[in-house]
């Protein structure tokens, strides 16, 4: 969790020194107060009820949020035990919605900008099949779980913390301990 966050700041940081465009160093240092307003939101536990008893679930991102359907999966595998597959909406409209047809419901970052379209498209196709969506996103998305507006390169760094509240309240509806997670190692040893 702190090393994907903190993997994003540093290449944003880089990226921004690199380019040396002032704006994009403007929007940079405004992140802090941003990301401490996404971890004031609400309405996680609403969700989680409304996912605690499903064992399946996909996650869709794109752009720049591709990455961060990775990171939720993940923490959603290790936290909640819950068999999470992350996706493009281009890679899951190939097939895989066949598996919202057995029931299995479908997580979205869907944030404004250029890769909105597709998220947009497979959430369309989700909803014609009967599928539970749950979306999180900015205000103008209409989510489940509303992230707090900044450039859409900015976002996965406030749009991976409700993912992430999600799988520790699923967790805790699930009974498991997220300080100690089942078969979670901290260190990897190799030979």
């Amino acid at each position: 969790t702190k090393t994907y966050t903190t993997s994003l700041g540093v290449l944003a940081a880089l990226a921004a020194e690199i380019a040396a465009e002032p704006v994009l160093l403007r929007e940079l240092h405004e992140m802090p107060g941003a990301l401490e307003r996404q971890l004031g939101r609400g309405g996680i536990s609403d969700v989680a009820h409304r996912l605690a008893d499903f064992e399946r679930l996909a996650v869709l991102g794109r752009g720049p949020n591709y990455a961060t359907a990775f990171e939720a999966a993940l923490k959603l595998k290790e936290l909640a035990g819950i068999a999470a597959e992350p996706a493009s909406p281009a890679d899951f409209l190939h097939g895989p919605v066949a598996i919202v047809n057995r029931g299995v419901p479908v997580l979205a970052f869907a944030i404004s900008g250029p890769a909105l379209g597709t998220v947009t498209e497979a959430l369309g196709a989700v909803r014609l099949r009967g599928g539970t969506v749950v979306v999180i996103g900015d205000s103008a998305t209409s989510p489940d779980l509303v992230v707090e507006s900044v450039p859409e390169w900015l976002s996965p760094l406030v749009a991976v913390i409700p993912a992430q509240q999600l799988a520790a309240e699923l967790a805790a509806l699930h009974g498991a301990d997220v300080d100690r997670p089942y078969g979670l190692t901290k260190v990897t040893r190799t030979r």
